[in-house]
């Protein structure tokens, strides 16, 4: 088999049936898709059995995450292409054939999709990740008309919620994030696992698929709020190594200014959550992943510039420095 199609599922059986019903006209046959189950209580399981007999059910008793998910998924296929799509997307009727024709390079270790938004075809929802100064992720082009990102290039990370891996450019054949994460910023470490590895990471324009944003967990939830700042310190920690503590303490210094700016706008749900990942982070030891060299020069590559308030701007400008005076 070529390819299999993993989709991740957790009380999603409201957005099954609009996912599906555009993606399989599009496969060989209905075992290609595997639906990974995450300890679903909507009653998830129970629908695809009787409504979408032939789809390959992998039902789990817990919520292990994304990463969890997918790695199950991965686990459960034998295909060398896999294909992650999220339950909250709807994909265009050539998606799967654009997104997989890219793999005939075999120096290309993923590819990610033209991610619009529901609804709204020509307004981009993501065409692939990136990172700013401070090592926040974030989805390129989002909100930008979708005639501007219609050439394909090559970027840090694809989106895990819509895109493709070779199976054979990841270090263990059964498991494509790692698994630590359980949730956001595990794309962030694929692609810097996949660069280190001597493989290309793509954005192909015409593999088209709406997304609703963050339709499962909430764009603004604690635990998004939680995982999204514990793990961005994880995965630099991991792929800088020992050339981490070179930009540590600009990392924690604003760590602390944005909990105090939470806690004095009232913002106690965000500042808990943050608070905890924050602590997770830094209490964490992580095994470092590759050459520590080669993570600075992706990062000099591919970081774009911090947003928002002046002093975010200029500590984001003080870590990027930092990092350029270390690949010299």
């Amino acid at each position: 088999m070529l390819y299999s199609i993993v989709i991740a599922n957790y009380n999603g059986k409201h957005l099954l049936k609009t996912c599906l019903s555009s993606l399989v006209p599009q496969v060989d046959q209905l075992s290609n898709i595997v639906v990974v189950d995450n300890g679903s209580y909507d009653g998830s399981v129970e629908y695809m059995r009787s409504d979408w007999p032939g789809i390959s059910i992998l039902p789990l008793q817990t919520n292990t995450g994304f990463t969890g998910a997918n790695n199950s998924g991965a686990a459960y296929s034998e295909s060398e292409i896999l294909v992650l799509l999220n339950n909250d997307t709807r994909v265009s009727p050539d998606w799967l054939r654009n997104l997989l024709l890219p793999f005939a390079d075999e120096s290309i270790g993923a590819v990610t999709s033209s991610m619009r938004r529901m609804g709204s075809i020509d307004v981009m929802d993501s065409a692939g990740g990136a990172l700013d100064y401070l090592g926040y992720s974030f989805d390129r082009g989002r909100g930008e008309p979708s005639s501007v990102w219609t050439e394909s290039d090559e970027l840090l990370f694809p989106c895990g919620g819509a895109m493709a891996v070779r199976r054979s450019a990841l270090e263990y054949c059964d498991s494509v994030f790692w698994d630590h994460l359980f949730l956001y910023n595990e794309d962030s470490d694929l692609g810097f696992r996949l660069w280190k590895r001597g493989y290309r990471v793509v954005y192909d324009p015409s593999a088209v698929v709406e997304h609703a944003l963050s339709a499962t967990s909430g764009e603004t939830s604690p635990i998004r709020v939680k995982y999204c700042t514990r793990n961005r310190i994880l995965v630099l920690k991991r792929h800088l190594g020992k050339e981490f503590e070179k930009v540590s303490k600009i990392l924690s210094c604003w760590e602390i200014m944005a909990l105090g700016f939470m806690l004095s706008h009232g913002q106690i749900g965000r500042f808990r959550a943050s608070l905890s990942g924050f602590r997770e982070a830094a209490s964490t030891r992580v095994v470092p992943y590759g050459n520590s060299k080669a993570a600075i020069d992706l990062l000099i590559r591919f970081m774009q510039p911090s947003t928002g308030s002046h002093i975010r701007k200029r500590m984001g400008s003080s870590l990027y420095s930092r990092l350029r005076s270390s690949a010299f």
